[in-house]
């Protein structure tokens, strides 16, 4: 080993400068040396474990990021088909670092399910779904992309409009939306509107005003209904005087 070798020669090197050095001195030098020698081989260990440690935690991050990225897209095809993605339970695996000198270790699955090709979520979302009103929230006005300006859950008699949103998939010409207005569980007031066109993943609404409604103080909700049949849970809100 070079290191032995260099301690070798330095020693050498002492004995003959210094003469009459005594044995005790040169040995204490060899151990200094050889000591310093240790302590750089430590520190070469200990920066490769630690750009280990970095390659690792790195991967780790980014097939999570990639995991995340397909949840989402899985979420967004499962209220496409008109279902709930809550219902889906979430399975996760052990991720795997990248072996050393193998930089294509296996894919890291952490979610809802393994990762979807975008083949396979695009031929998801392109497969007619049964109709569905859902996200309904009240609201005191909308945009002009028919969504809600901002979620509102209580009301004041003072209020002249008050509004029920919900984003529509797979509505086609002719299916009947409804909305029914309840006081305390009494129907109050009902609309209902027929589109003559396809509506999919766009905002729909409908909504009272005091004018044909009275605005009596209590706790209110609206149901959603698609075809004469409920859709999604009933909204609640409140009015006060």
């Amino acid at each position: 080993m070079k290191y032995a070798s260099a301690v070798v020669l330095l020693v050498a090197l002492l004995a003959a400068c210094s003469g009459g050095s005594s044995n005790t001195e040169l040995t204490l030098v060899a151990q200094n040396v050889e000591l310093a020698t240790q302590i750089a081989d430590v520190r070469s260990t200990a920066t490769v474990e630690a750009d280990r440690l970095r390659v690792t935690a790195a991967y780790v991050e980014t097939a999570m990021a990639q995991s995340r990225l397909q949840n989402q897209r899985l979420s967004a095809t499962i209220e496409a088909l008109g279902g709930n993605p809550a219902l889906v339970a979430p399975v996760a695996s052990t991720p795997v670092a990248p072996e050393a000198g193998n930089p294509s270790a296996p894919e890291v699955t952490l979610g809802l399910v393994a990762p979807l090709s975008n083949e396979t979520v695009m031929a998801a979302t392109s497969t007619p779904g049964q109709p569905a009103l859902y996200n309904a929230v009240t609201a005191r006005g909308v945009g002009a992309n028919d969504c809600a300006l901002a979620p509102v859950t209580s009301f004041t008699t003072a209020d002249t409009n008050i509004y029920v949103v919900a984003t529509a998939s797979n509505i086609t010409p002719g299916t009947m939306l409804a909305s029914r207005w309840f006081l305390e569980g009494n129907e109050v007031i009902a609309h209902d509107f027929t589109p003559d066109f396809a509506i999919d993943q766009n905002c729909v609404w409908f909504y009272i005003d005091s004018t044909e409604t009275t605005f009596t103080p209590g706790n209110w909700t609206v149901q959603l209904e698609i075809n004469g049949q409920p859709t999604g849970e009933p909204v609640a809100f409140t009015i006060s005087g």
